[in-house]
């Protein structure tokens, strides 16, 4: 039997998710879904896109709907895992905003 790889998002690519997503690009157990970008410009854009799948917030898709993967939202209903790298206060307002009623 062949076991699927579980699919990881990263919520958030400051410190704590650049290092996840470096990690978790290696692990062979897993498939990183991508990561979420809450501030772009086009270097950030350029950098990121050829690396991981970049999904963003809501209210910036129609900005960037051609070098990104999706939204937040849409990368958090497609995962099996969200590893939350959200701002201090970030991830608890992400649990019960985002993932609880989803």
């Amino acid at each position: 039997m062949v076991r699927q790889k579980a699919k990881v998002f990263i919520n958030g690519y400051g410190n704590i998710g650049r290092r996840l997503a470096s990690a978790l690009s290696k692990d062979k157990e897993v498939s990183l879904l991508g990561i979420a970008k809450y501030t772009l410009d086009g270097k950030i854009l350029e950098d990121l896109k050829d690396k991981y799948d970049i999904y963003v917030p809501e209210n910036l898709v129609h900005k960037y709907k051609n070098s990104i993967a999706g939204s937040v939202r849409e990368a958090v209903s497609e995962c099996d895992i969200v590893l939350d790298a959200a701002k201090e206060g970030g991830g608890y307002y992400n649990k019960t905003k985002l993932y609880e009623p989803m």
